[in-house]
């Protein structure tokens, strides 16, 4: 049994939805019963992994063309592994969704409109088509249900830890630093709230001898955040870390103390589940899908509000908290178990197949 992936993601793309078709690729792997094809459409490599690449591939060949492409090479099932599916995959084959979010239906203000435009388009036709619909979080799947009333029949399942990451985590070692310092990694834009984690540091950085570490690819708030700072007397306390690589990024979460985490909006939450397999106390948004993911595993603020937040900074320096925490959160990581996963998609698929 021939199953294809839209690969994409998986070979280019660094952040959130590379991270789960990596995830996806190494769950295929053990599952023996169904042979992977990871279309793209251009040759490209991961690990072991090769491409299945077209001759030739013209511009949105991913919506239109990848479908065929996908039939003349055998596959008996499609999965579109980022909110799409070809729009030239029979109806009358079975296919796999996976949304990650609907943070552009949600929040329209995060996006330009052609982009939300085409990403709105191409969900309203693979949530038609699929013939199952997996979201990464029930918080997305009640999203979805928001949006879409008439598909009732989404499921929910969890992105896991790849085992690049987990490898990588016994490999590289802590990052050295003078201070204690709490650490957030994330693209410096809007959603994800880097402003008011910087006001709130601003508040407690005299009464904690923390630092803060921020990490993440420059971003629409990039130049804002570097004006906010440039004259402050507590800027040399923040410190920040551009484009690192993987080992650079595992290398700063192992040495951190505490791991903060106060985006606006997400449809699931890999760096939740990353600083808790390294054992970093947690402080997070009290959105609906963290609280989802980590329960009573992390101490929560609201975003907007720099005066909670600060205050619940300064209760993750607490060693009583962090211990607390921690047991809490290894409580709830069965969630995100590889040989649950596995064991899920190995019956979706079957199901499907039969």
């Amino acid at each position: 049994m021939r199953i294809g992936f839209d690969s994409k993601r998986l070979y280019f793309n660094n952040s959130g939805l590379g991270n789960y078709a990596r995830f996806h690729a190494e769950t295929m792997q053990s599952l023996e019963a169904f042979e992977s094809l990871w279309l793209c459409e251009k040759e490209a490599h991961y690990r072991t992994l090769q491409s299945v690449s077209p001759k030739i591939a013209w511009p949105g060949f991913r919506s239109w063309g990848m479908g065929r492409f996908a039939l003349k090479q055998g596959v008996d099932l499609y999965h579109g592994l980022s909110n799409e599916l070809p729009l030239d995959w029979p109806a009358k084959k079975p296919s796999v969704l996976t949304v990650h979010d609907t943070i552009f239906l949600d929040h329209p203000d995060y996006y330009k409109p052609w982009d939300r435009s085409i990403y709105s388009m191409k969900l309203n036709s693979a949530m038609k088509r699929a013939s199952v619909v997996v979201a990464t979080s029930e918080f997305t799947r009640q999203s979805l249900l928001n949006h879409f009333p008439k598909r009732t029949d989404i499921r929910v399942m969890y992105q896991g830890l790849s085992q690049d990451f987990l490898e990588s985590a016994k490999r590289v070692d802590a990052q050295a630093h003078a201070s204690p310092y709490f650490v957030y990694h994330s693209t410096f834009n809007a959603r994800k709230n880097h402003r008011t984690l910087i006001h709130a540091f601003s508040k407690i950085w005299k009464q904690c001898d923390w630092d803060l570490v921020l990490i993440g690819r420059p971003g629409s708030e990039w130049n804002k955040l570097q004006d906010l700072v440039s004259t402050k007397s507590w800027a040399e306390r923040i410190h920040f870390v551009l484009d690192a690589s993987q080992d650079d990024l595992l290398a700063w979460l192992k040495g951190a103390s505490g791991f903060v985490y106060p985006s606006f909006t997400e449809g699931f939450g890999i760096p939740l589940i990353e600083a808790q397999h390294l054992n970093l106390p947690i402080a997070a948004s009290r959105i609906p899908v963290f609280q989802e993911l980590m329960e009573e595993g992390a101490l929560y603020f609201h975003p907007n509000d720099a005066e909670e937040m600060a205050a619940t900074m300064l209760e993750l320096c607490r060693k009583e908290t962090q211990i607390k925490r921690i047991e809490k959160a290894q409580m709830v990581s069965a969630k995100w178990d590889s040989k649950s996963l596995r064991s899920q998609w190995e019956s979706l698929y079957t199901g499907l197949l039969k």
